[in-house]
């Protein structure tokens, strides 16, 4: 999807502002009304819907009032929009950081994009918070499934950190230090791709041999070395 404008907010937070008509949008996760509002007049566009990754404030905080202002109609867990415009919307349920986290797969004639929200960060994953380290594997195991080239849209910036402890496990990752080089630059992180994160996101790579191997857990099922990972970062730096 192309026309996904990247609106940085809360200091480390992303909101995306996605056209799918020549004047039509939606908003995925409004923290900040006033830097959702200030790129609609930019852009002299009409917002239609508000999606929802899950229900922190800091995803949520500018919903009610967008929804009030505009009219549109709000889409989060357990509500499903299959189709908008010529555009096609998989609602993934993702269970792990909250229970209501999900992710959106939009599918265009440019090809497919996800919105993460706290599921899965570039280089990195959201912390379970209302679900198990399991089922947190297993929501990711569901993005991974995803074709390589589909376009990765998370809602925090924590990749330098992310990528950091990547190499922590990993040292001898040259995807991973390649990005960290990329960053130097000043190019923003997003979007990635499924394919990249497999390469560069230790999470994803918790099937991995050389993971398996560095961690200790030869013959451990990806299951088990993910929930490692994820309690080691729970108390890293």
């Amino acid at each position: 999807m192309n026309n996904v404008t990247v609106i940085s907010a809360l200091e480390d937070n992303f909101i995306y502002l996605c056209r799918y008509a020549k004047d039509k949008a939606i908003v995925i996760d409004p923290g900040d009304v006033r830097a959702v509002e200030a790129e609609i007049k930019k852009q002299n566009i009409e917002l239609t819907h508000i999606f929802l990754t899950h229900h922190h404030y800091d995803h949520t905080g500018g919903a009610s009032e967008l929804k009030k202002k505009h009219g549109c109609e709000m889409i989060s867990a357990g509500k499903r929009l299959s189709k908008l415009g010529d555009i096609d919307i998989e609602v993934i349920e993702t269970p792990g950081h909250t229970q209501d986290s999900v992710c959106y797969c939009i599918t265009s004639e440019d090809g497919k994009t996800v919105f993460t929200g706290d599921t899965l960060f570039v280089g990195g994953c959201g912390r379970p918070m209302e679900c198990s380290r399991q089922e947190m594997w297993r929501s990711l195991e569901k993005l991974i499934a995803l074709p390589d080239e589909t376009l990765v849209y998370c809602g925090h910036d924590y990749t330098l950190d992310n990528y950091n402890f990547g190499l922590s496990i990993e040292p001898g990752n040259l995807e991973i230090k390649k990005s960290i080089e990329e960053l130097k630059t000043g190019k923003c992180c997003v979007p990635s791709s499924i394919g990249r994160e497999k390469k560069t996101n230790i999470f994803l790579r918790a099937g991995n041999d050389s993971v398996k191997k560095a961690m200790g857990m030869q013959g451990a099922e990806a299951e088990e070395v993910f929930a490692e990972l994820r309690k080691r970062k729970d108390v890293w730096g």
